[in-house]
């Protein structure tokens, strides 16, 4: 059911603007579209007359009708709401003559109100999604800039500078983390995805601490020319978040990892900075690469994977893209994270040399709280969706297990943040999108 939610979509509003000019009334119909049944009902409201009074126009009446249209197709629904005002009467009266003129204009002027589900992943996707892609990518360059400084003036004190830095840039990759899909997939000519290169662990939960560990011994010792094209051709288990925790945080003849023996590591061996440079500009290249599908140009189609996203226009730009909706990507991405947080070792083997490992899950924790209850203006947050579906328990079942995943974080064993992850990687397969009325789409399986 790969194009259930746009197959849905043009139906509703085939079938909305069948009826706008209809009486007022609720009717309903049943129809069959490549095998599948879209079931569709919509509601006419009664006429309703408003006025206001303008002091440069005069008296404004306009009468509006609400239709509201219901589609459903298996588990999925959609629903629009179109307003259309078909008659504006305008009244001016002169004040020194007294007399009125009365001017009405029938042309109709419908306007579509998206679902509130689509409101609030628009929202979400602004909001959670590319603000933190945004984010990420401002640390990596805020990381370039320190290791440069720090090249520059190499000292204890900007050397910790450089290593906070660094724990700043891990934890707003893990607040990115949860939501690999979209340019954190794309594949580059050896069909590696980039967050591959950004995080080497997220692959399959090897620890690659050693290889970094015996690629810069062997550079090290090179005099070989450093060149931004050997860093971008170099493996996914040499470069990354990880390379740059290795560089920064050890001395690399023997691990220490005091002040002291690693900055005059740097001074007694200045290849050592310039390989440190090396490793933040790929870094950055590849941060860049991913902010600019997110925000301008996605595979070359001259528009940003944001647009395509939510406009459901992906599998029709792209013949290697699925059809799964923006709700759906985003809820597999979701628990496909705290799946992979609840089977690997993260708490043991990702950030030991910089002890960052807990402030990078908490800031995970707080990106999941934030993306179910992110509100606005014009759209409401996913609990609150969740309730209005009469599925507040599940809602509240969410929130407190992202609570408890915290509490386990802070205070709690490795198997109790494992557990932890294990529920809210449950709440996203089920409670979720069952509250939600959300098809997971055909690549989605529930390993439970």
């Amino acid at each position: 059911m790969l194009k259930a939610i746009s197959l849905i979509q043009s139906m509703t509003l085939i079938f909305l603007f069948s009826v706008l000019l209809s009486a007022c009334g609720a009717s309903s119909t049943t129809t069959v579209t490549n095998n599948e049944t879209v079931e569709t009902s919509t509601t006419v409201s009664q006429p309703v007359v408003e006025s206001s009074t303008d002091p440069d126009t005069g008296i404004i009446t306009q009468t509006s009708t609400v239709i509201t249209t219901q589609t459903t197709l298996g588990d999925i629904t959609a629903t629009i709401t179109v307003i259309t005002t078909t008659d504006i009467t305008t009244t001016i009266t002169d004040p020194t003559t007294g007399e009125t003129t009365v001017t009405t204009d029938s042309d109709s002027n419908t306007i579509t109100h998206a679902s509130e589900l689509d409101r609030a992943i628009e929202t979400m996707v602004d909001t959670t999604i590319v603000s933190n892609v945004n984010n990420f990518q401002t640390q990596v360059q805020s990381l370039d800039n320190q290791t440069s400084s720090f090249c520059a003036n190499t000292t204890q004190a900007n050397l910790t500078q450089t290593q906070n830095q660094w724990i700043s840039t891990h934890n707003a990759w893990y607040q990115l983390a949860p939501f690999i899909f979209g340019p954190l997939e794309v594949a580059n000519v050896i069909t590696v995805p980039a967050f591959w290169y950004l995080d080497s662990y997220r692959n399959n939960g090897n620890d690659y601490t050693g290889t970094v560990r015996t690629n810069l011994t062997s550079l090290l010792e090179s005099d070989g020319e450093i060149s931004e094209i050997d860093f971008s051709n170099l493996n996914y288990n040499q470069v990354g978040l990880l390379a740059l925790e290795v560089s920064l945080f050890e001395r690399s003849t023997d691990q220490s990892q005091t002040l002291e023996d690693i900055t005059n590591e740097f001074i007694n061996a200045s290849r050592k900075c310039e390989l440190l440079m090396a490793y933040s500009q790929e870094l950055l290249r590849q941060t860049t690469l991913i902010q600019l599908g997110w925000n301008d140009n996605y595979h070359d189609t001259g528009k940003s994977y944001r647009e395509l996203l939510l406009s459901n226009q992906l599998e029709a730009a792209l013949d290697n893209e699925s059809g799964d909706s923006a709700i759906s990507k985003i809820t597999v991405a979701m628990q496909e994270f705290y799946d992979y947080l609840n089977k690997r070792d993260v708490t043991t083997d990702v950030a030991q040399l910089s002890n960052a490992t807990k402030q990078a899950l908490l800031a995970s924790a707080t990106i999941t709280e934030s993306l179910l209850n992110t509100s606005s203006e014009s759209s409401l947050s996913i609990y609150t969706l969740m309730a209005k579906n009469d599925h507040e328990q599940d809602a509240t079942t969410i929130s407190t297990n992202i609570q408890t995943f915290v509490t386990a974080i802070n205070t709690g064993t490795d198997e109790e943040i494992k557990s932890a992850a294990a529920a809210l990687d449950g709440n996203f397969k089920r409670e979720l999108p069952d509250a939600l009325n959300v098809s997971l789409g055909l690549n989605f399986t529930d390993g439970d």
